[in-house]
């Protein structure tokens, strides 16, 4: 399939303007990121795919080796951000309450004080019966007051 530059070009500003809305609204939300000693570190997480396969051996396996390896960078690295670059669920194949699965997603955030801001992949969505994105941004949300 032929891709034109244009078509290229618009797709790559929505992102753009996704992430930084993103940011935007993690930075009103919470008190201004700033650097320390002149430096400022970013931890980026993506695909996490949390909850997928839930009702499996294997699922519920990965999300926690997904939640070892999240507590290790912040743990290790200290970040001043999270960024969370998409599919942090597997939102269209869970079958209970996507957000129970999105608090697991942030709560190594939680635990460390760590401020983050998510952009949504394509998987990151609630199951038909739960509703949809805007349900979750403002779940989401109620983590930053």
């Amino acid at each position: 399939a032929v891709v034109s530059t244009q078509s290229t070009g618009i797709a790559s500003m929505r992102c753009l303007v996704l992430l930084l809305c993103s940011v935007l609204t993690q930075c009103l939300a919470r008190e201004p990121l700033r650097f320390k000693n002149g430096k400022f570190r970013i931890a980026q997480f993506t695909d996490l795919h949390y909850g997928e396969d839930e009702f499996t051996p294997w699922g519920p396996i990965q999300d926690i080796n997904s939640d070892h390896v999240m507590h290790s960078v912040l743990n290790s690295e200290t970040p001043d951000f999270v960024l969370f670059t998409g599919d942090s669920l597997t939102g269209n194949n869970i079958h209970s309450n996507s957000t129970a699965y999105w608090k697991y997603v942030v709560s190594p955030c939680l635990q460390s004080g760590t401020p983050w801001a998510h952009v949504f992949g394509n998987h990151d969505d609630l199951a038909e019966e739960w509703g949809n994105r805007k349900i979750l941004m403002t779940y989401d949300m109620t983590f930053n007051q």
